[in-house]
């Protein structure tokens, strides 16, 4: 569906993009339900009637992003799903962002707890958005790093699954949810993102604990995508600010350069820090990428 998302404007089709797009992590857990791409396309299919209600007038969607008054991105994807909780038919928002405390240490927070009306259970929903680019040997999963380094992936996924996903067994979280009258039934976990393998001419293997229909891109260092970008008039490349990093591109975006000398593209890059760039013709995005310094891959982590 990513591809082909029916909606023009950039809030509803991220909205689109974070209900339907596929999950980045499918690990095996016994203890955790990591959702998979069938149920998010369900989901997606389920709530078109909305969107396209939406789409005739979007100010309910527009106005709930803009009371939130900042636009990080985890907490805009957040928002995106609270959105869809207000308004879908199934699932009912309980509390969001509660925090867990005892002796005025913050413990943890629940992301979402929400009631499934189908079946009558509440759950705990942990959400996380996250980008990484790989390194070496693709399929060691602490190979994976986040655009600026301050991140990686084996140790996102380890925190997820030891300490956010199992909050509600902490006595201090039962009591927080005794407050509410919620008892949580099971832990849910939606991972959305992409990872960005080397571009090159060998195919790189996927880590563990990744879905296998996860989103992937590609990442260039600078000098070695200068090269290749050059001359190539029928490739555009738009350069994706942090809020453009869910939905793809619709056709006729600005358009960053297309087909420019090595010295355009330096021009327009930044030389600092890794950016993400859409690679697009007429018809819309093709696919996107990382381009980095190229000295990143020796970075220090931040």
């Amino acid at each position: 569906m990513e591809t082909k998302l029916p909606f023009r404007h950039p809030a509803l089709r991220d909205l689109a993009w974070a209900i339907g797009s596929a999950p980045l992590l499918a690990p095996d857990d016994q203890q955790t339900r990591w959702l998979d791409k069938g149920w998010f396309q369900r989901r997606y299919e389920e709530y078109l009637p909305v969107l396209y209600e939406l789409q005739r007038d979007p100010a309910d969607l527009l106005q709930w992003l803009d009371v939130a008054g900042q636009r990080r991105l985890g907490s805009y994807f957040e928002r995106l799903w609270m959105f869809w909780l207000k308004t879908n038919r199934r699932f009912r928002l309980l509390q969001a962002n509660l925090p867990v405390r005892e002796a005025g240490r913050t413990l943890g927070e629940f992301d979402l707890l929400v009631e499934d009306t189908h079946s009558g259970k509440q759950l705990h929903w942990e959400l996380a958005l996250k980008f990484y680019l790989g390194t070496g040997d693709t399929q060691q999963i602490e190979n994976w790093w986040g655009p600026m380094k301050r991140d990686r992936l084996d140790l996102k996924f380890r925190h997820m699954q030891a300490h956010q996903c199992r909050l509600s067994h902490l006595p201090a979280a039962q009591r927080t949810l005794e407050q509410y009258a919620i008892t949580v039934d099971g832990v849910w976990s939606i991972v959305k993102g992409r990872l960005f393998y080397p571009r090159a001419d060998v195919e790189y293997l996927q880590p563990g604990n990744v879905a296998a229909a996860h989103l992937a891109g590609w990442w260039q260092a600078a000098s070695a995508f200068n090269d290749a970008a050059t001359g190539k008039p029928a490739l555009q490349y738009c350069l994706l600010e942090k809020h453009q990093w869910l939905a793809p591109l619709i056709p006729q975006q600005p358009v960053l350069f297309r087909g420019a000398s090595q010295l355009d593209i330096r021009r327009q890059l930044p030389a600092d820090r890794p950016v993400m760039l859409a690679a697009c013709n007429a018809g819309g995005e093709l696919g996107r990428g990382f381009v980095v310094p190229d000295d990143w891959p020796e970075w220090a982590p931040g």
